[in-house]
């Protein structure tokens, strides 16, 4: 009798010290969550006025990863044509934007040849490249409920180099719990070229 009234109050303990922790344990990753992870939106662009400004060579390659990969403009261009370029980003020293019969398009030279057509939206000072938005969590599973949005812009810094900005938000709630609010901006610089330079 002893011993159950013992156990029992051992475990009533327990149990009080069990629900206090995890009350705080989620009100401290609730709060986490609230908070907004972003990282600051850059300013240092000079406006495009008109799709005619981007036209020339730029370099392939970014200056910065993204996600820790190397990033192309050949691999946002060619985007929509997953059957072409499939592991040649990396061998292509630079692409040319060229407008033919008021359209635009991405043109390749060199030991891999091509060229697509590419759709620009000018917005704003800058180019829309590509936008989407959805609802999580997706096929592949996950533990975030809400939706989700990732948008490719193109700028020009005042060197006239075309500058990548990504953005990616996330708003929704972990474990049907936690809220999490996350926005991030990711920017990676394309050189300007000249046309007689083979760099």
């Amino acid at each position: 009798m002893y011993l159950w009234c013992g156990c029992r109050l051992i475990l009533k303990k327990w149990l009080k010290v069990l629900i206090f922790r995890s009350m705080v344990f989620l009100a401290f990753f609730g709060l986490i969550g609230c908070v907004n992870l972003d990282t600051s939106a850059r300013q240092d662009f000079c406006a495009i006025q008109s799709l005619k400004e981007v036209e020339g060579f730029y370099a392939n390659k970014g200056s910065e990863r993204l996600s820790g990969h190397d990033v192309y403009l050949s691999q946002i261009f060619w985007l929509g044509h997953p059957d072409k370029l499939r592991n040649e980003h990396e061998n292509i020293q630079k692409i040319q934007i060229r407008e033919e019969k008021s359209s635009y398009y991405a043109m390749i030279e060199g030991s891999v040849e091509d060229k697509v057509k590419i759709d620009m939206r000018l917005e704003n000072g800058h180019i829309i490249v590509f936008s989407s938005a959805d609802f999580l969590p997706s096929a592949d599973g996950g533990v975030v409920v809400g939706p989700q949005s990732v948008s490719i812009w193109l700028y020009k810094d005042c060197s006239g180099n075309l500058v990548l900005h990504k953005h990616e938000s996330i708003i929704g709630l972990v474990f049907m719990i936690m809220p999490v609010w996350n926005e991030r901006d990711h920017y990676s610089i394309f050189r300007a070229l000249q046309d007689t330079v083979n760099e």
